[in-house]
């Protein structure tokens, strides 16, 4: 083999090599189908935990909760524009507001995100937008993380004996 071909060779060897290094490292975001197994890595949360996990193309969001409500994480994830081909962590803990009530986080142009340990007992979220009335269920026994699109219109939820629960926005 002459020279010239051994450099090609190299170079797009080397080119490679970084790609699958960056690939493995989430530099490129992770996917939808790995979002849930890379949050219970990065938070050491183990299988025994229950979660409530909602995505779209633009956000996810997952609530990772114990069997008797008393411990809880949340991670919150986004798909950024331009080279991406995944989610990227952009915030996660917990937080009073999601352990008492209902937590509204507010992406702008990506949407928002609505999590809570379901003290309320939340049972449906109704998104209007004047045109479509879109119904999200929820169990009003577990906790929920729901992903709200952009421009949904007005976001009322209801819990189990049909009352609306409050939400601050």
């Amino acid at each position: 083999m002459n020279t010239k071909i051994k450099i090609i060779f190299c170079f797009f060897a080397t080119l490679l090599i970084i790609f699958v290094v960056a690939y493995l490292n989430n530099v490129f975001g992770i996917s939808a189908t790995n979002i849930e197994r890379e949050a219970r890595k990065s938070n050491i949360i183990g299988d025994s935990w229950g979660v409530s996990k909602s995505l779209n193309d633009e956000l996810c969001a997952l609530i990772f909760y114990d069997e008797t409500l008393d411990d809880f994480s949340y991670s919150i994830y986004v798909n950024r524009d331009g080279l991406s081909f995944g989610y990227f962590f952009i915030k996660g803990g917990s937080t009073i507001e999601v352990e008492q009530g209902i937590e509204v986080f507010d992406y702008d142009i990506k949407g928002k995100v609505l999590i809570s340990m379901n003290k309320d007992r939340v049972a449906k979220i109704l998104l209007d937008d004047d045109i479509i009335i879109t119904q999200i269920d929820v169990d009003p026994e577990k906790p929920f993380a729901v992903v709200i699109p952009v421009n949904c219109g007005s976001v009322t939820l209801y819990n189990s004996s049909g009352e609306i629960v409050p939400v601050n926005q």
